[in-house]
């Protein structure tokens, strides 16, 4: 395993966000392979929910159809270049404070959070 990939997220984080997406799409009308129990990941439903999010902008589909045998190899293992974009403390601390300041109201802002779809 390459060093950086266990900074990526767990399965566990990757299928709550895919479940919350599944919810998204049901809410937008977008169809679902429900199925019985948990939809499998479905690149088509992705696609759809953030067509319908961003309708009113240019949007491009990538169309990745290449899967990388990732037992032998590491997609970090690409010769790209690459700048890791972190924020100095000082940086973070007032964007909290800023944050804060914007959102007084905790539970108000977890509120509008879950809803980050809602255009």
């Amino acid at each position: 395993m390459h060093a950086r990939e266990r900074e990526d997220a767990p399965p566990a984080v990757l299928k709550a966000l895919w479940r919350e997406l599944v919810g998204v799409a049901q809410a937008l009308g977008i169809p679902v392979d429900a199925g019985a129990g948990e939809p499998p990941y479905d690149p088509l439903v992705y696609q759809r929910v953030y067509e319908a999010l961003l309708r009113h902008r240019h949007a491009d589909v990538a169309a990745l159809q290449t899967v990388l045998p990732t037992s032998t190899f590491s997609v970090y293992e690409v010769a790209v270049p690459r700048v890791d974009l972190l924020p100095r403390e000082e940086e973070a601390d007032a964007a909290v404070r800023e944050a804060e300041a914007l959102f007084p109201d905790a539970p108000a802002l977890a509120r509008d959070v879950a809803r980050w779809w809602v255009v």
